[in-house]
């Protein structure tokens, strides 16, 4: 039985309708731990500190929205739509992205460890600090992604080859990419396990 937004966000008792129709977009520390979202639009939303943790989001749109220091560990968001969303600090261990587009994206310092990315679009998306070891980024676009010299890697992966794009203080002035945040969010989200 597939459960809509609307039967999610009522058995948490918030009526979603009632307050999208008042304009709140805000669902800050919101517990939503192994539901079913799958096509759901959640664009523009303020998902801060979020618990997504086994949920299924497939073919949801998440445009720039906000999920920073969320956690979406073993999430399923195979073909997600994720442009210019924030993830900063964010956990998605073993998440499912295959076809997800996280193109210009904001992960900075976020757990991508075991991630499966297998066929992602990660153009210009910020990686820095971002942990991707033991990630499938087998046919991933990372073209023109940023990446730091914290950001952690496979031994076997190589991040020119794919692309990417080592971030410096001359990046930052020569690029464009001054307005990137340069100070990481606090972590005050949810305890993954």
């Amino acid at each position: 039985m597939k459960t809509s937004i609307s039967d999610v966000f009522l058995s948490k008792g918030l009526p979603f309708l009632d307050l999208c129709l008042m304009g709140q977009t805000s669902f800050h520390k919101l517990d939503l731990a192994g539901v079913h979202l799958d096509g759901v639009v959640l664009k523009y939303l303020d998902l801060t500190a979020v618990n997504l943790q086994a949920a299924s989001l497939q073919r949801a749109n998440l445009q720039r929205s906000i999920l920073t220091s969320g956690c979406l560990d073993q999430a399923n968001m195979q073909e997600c739509y994720l442009y210019r969303s924030h993830l900063e600090t964010a956990s998605l261990q073993q998440a499912h992205l295959q076809r997800a587009n996280l193109s210009h994206a904001y992960l900075m310092g976020a757990n991508l460890q075991g991630a499966n990315l297998h066929k992602a679009q990660l153009i210009g998306t910020d990686l820095r600090d971002t942990n991707l070891t033991d990630c499938l980024l087998q046919d991933a676009n990372l073209q023109g992604a940023l990446y730091s010299e914290d950001t952690q890697f496979s031994s076997s992966f190589n991040p020119v080859l794919a692309g990417m794009k080592l971030w410096t203080a001359e990046t930052f002035t020569t690029s464009g990419y001054n307005h990137i945040r340069l100070r990481r969010q606090q972590s005050w989200g949810w305890q993954c396990s």
